[in-house]
């Protein structure tokens, strides 16, 4: 379980996030939600450790993790794996290398042990062709499926996911949709998701917060959040989708389930 309590944080002198209070349930996927520029990515980078917060903790798994040494909470990063917004793959290297590059860097296991694992990852991702293409050589969407490779490559407890759908078309972003359905089946991760994309948010989402003006202004499951009278999250989801879609598309969820 990861707790998030009182976080604070501003970039020279405005404030952005101010007083975020949330608990990431184990073996879930809690989808961040908010309009771009609400603080969400802000709020992972913390969780993450990437950045200090201003005033507040993130408690780990019952440990404080806010003003760690870096050394201590590296070990914590090795259970995280990560799918950046714009993947953040190695352009100099292979996609082969891009996915092994944290069991190479971080384990002692021999090469014949990392081949099959990226092998299968690169199956998983349905990408097993692309093994020794550059990042150059890949579309948006084949960049993403890398990068999920890799997310997974130490079989981690935590996978977090920034905007995983944003600059995709409509059909490559359904496909990564999907690819994270199939992550939550396959591995026993806790994922979070930060995304303003309410359709990406419903498909693959078991909870669910909403930021607006720096502080959560809902939290809770499915039913909560399509009965919730809250009105910012209200004028997001008419901003986002039209309500009679939204509602025909959490209905076909429900029947798939």
């Amino acid at each position: 379980m990861i707790e998030i309590r009182d976080i604070y944080k501003g970039f020279e002198g405005k404030p952005v996030l101010k007083g975020i209070n949330f608990i990431i349930p184990p073996g879930k996927t809690t989808v961040i939600m908010g309009r771009s520029g609400c603080g969400k990515s802000v709020l992972l980078k913390i969780i993450l450790r990437l950045l200090i917060p201003d005033n507040g903790s993130i408690i780990f798994e019952g440990q404080d993790i806010t003003n760690l040494k870096e050394s201590k909470v590296n070990e914590i990063r090795k259970r995280i794996g990560m799918l950046f917004q714009g993947s953040a793959l190695f352009d100099s290297l292979t996609v082969w290398e891009n996915v092994a590059f944290p069991l190479i860097e971080h384990s002692k296991l021999p090469y014949n042990e990392i081949d099959s694992r990226v092998k299968k990852l690169l199956e998983f991702v349905e990408l097993p062709e692309a093994m020794r293409k550059t990042p150059g050589e890949l579309s948006g969407g084949m960049k993403k499926r890398v990068g999920l490779a890799r997310a997974l490559i130490s079989n981690p407890d935590f996978i977090f996911y920034d905007e995983p759908t944003t600059g995709l078309d409509p059909t490559t972003a359904a496909r990564i949709m999907q690819l994270i359905i199939r992550t939550t089946e396959n591995f026993s991760a806790t994922s979070i998701v930060v995304t303003h994309d309410i359709i990406c948010a419903m498909a693959i989402g078991d909870s669910f917060a909403f930021i607006d003006d720096g502080k959560i202004v809902f939290s809770g499951n499915e039913k909560e959040l399509l009965s919730a009278e809250v009105p910012e999250l209200q004028k997001f989801l008419d901003d986002a989708v039209p309500q009679s879609v939204f509602k025909r598309f959490s209905a076909s969820r429900k029947n798939e389930k």
